[in-house]
């Protein structure tokens, strides 16, 4: 998805071009794994790296608003190709209804693409 970003921003001639540390891929990376904390004690869990500590709430919040619906949609069809005999209630695929760990071959640790 990163390769063809330029689908999946609200404007393709603007939106992820320059060189900063906030990339398509990094973003949505983190929109991923997000938690429930603070945006900034979410980005010292998700980017602990020395280079990515200056990255401030309002960058992530000002990316995220680059990124269309779409992309997540697309995302969510790709993780769904991952899994292994998903279960299925009324056509909706089932990952964890109890606190279960859901198993993908899909790697979680990466933030480089």
């Amino acid at each position: 998805m990163a390769g063809s970003k330029e689908q999946y921003v609200t404007k393709p001639e603007k939106d992820f071009k320059r060189n900063r540390k906030v990339t398509f891929y990094n973003m949505m990376w983190f929109l991923l794994f997000i938690g429930a904390n603070s945006i900034s004690e979410e980005i010292r869990r998700a980017f602990n790296d020395k280079d990515f500590s200056y990255i401030l709430g309002t960058a992530i919040v000002k990316s995220r608003s680059k990124i269309n619906i779409s992309a997540f949609e697309q995302l969510l069809r790709k993780f769904n190709d991952t899994l292994e005999n998903p279960k299925e209630y009324k056509r909706y695929s089932v990952l964890a209804v109890d606190g279960s760990s859901v198993h993908s071959t899909v790697p979680i640790v990466s933030t480089q693409p």
